[in-house]
């Protein structure tokens, strides 16, 4: 049986996709992400999942104002953007959307990039990351980051990660 989710992404529309495009997704992250839209809200949606390729969550986000974002659960599960090398140190990211901008740099190839919830992270939102080298590039430090500071090497960055790539 089809998860219901998936319409989100198989109803995609070109409108949907040019949104997607505008907030800087290209078609291979929309594609390989499977993000998607809902129309009976008019939001974008990212589905997360776990390592075992589970959904655990879904992002809302408004197309009206793309920093509005909501969760299906209220479970702080870390989105997973990018695999990278094994002993390059995870880029941890403070959004959905740095992080996919991030991505698609050559720049960072070999670096797995995920993306903190707008949601404060636990234990269990950092199962994935454990064993690894995490570091955390954010333009201000908030309640997220301070819930994983000791778990993580922090680095404050004068601009957004995507847009320094960009430079």
């Amino acid at each position: 049986k089809e998860a219901w989710w998936k319409g989100y992404h198989a109803g995609l529309t070109t409108a949907a996709r040019e949104l997607w495009m505008g907030l800087g997704a290209t078609e291979r992250y929309i594609e390989a992400l499977q993000l998607g839209y809902d129309d009976t809200h008019e939001d974008l949606t990212i589905p997360f999942f776990n390592d075992a390729g589970e959904l655990v969550n879904i992002e809302y986000r408004q197309t009206v104002d793309p920093d509005d974002v909501c969760y299906e659960a209220q479970i702080p599960a870390i989105l997973r953007v990018k695999g990278g090398e094994e002993d390059y140190p995870v880029l941890l990211l403070p959004d959905s959307m740095a992080a996919i901008r991030a991505a698609q740099y050559r720049a960072v190839t070999p670096f797995p990039i995920y993306a903190l919830p707008h949601l404060t992270p636990n234990a269990q939102s950092l199962e994935g990351l454990t064993g690894r080298r995490v570091v955390v590039m954010v333009t201000e430090t908030d309640e997220r980051v301070k819930a994983i500071h000791a778990r993580a090497k922090v680095i404050r960055l004068p601009f957004a990660f995507p847009d320094m790539v960009r430079q």
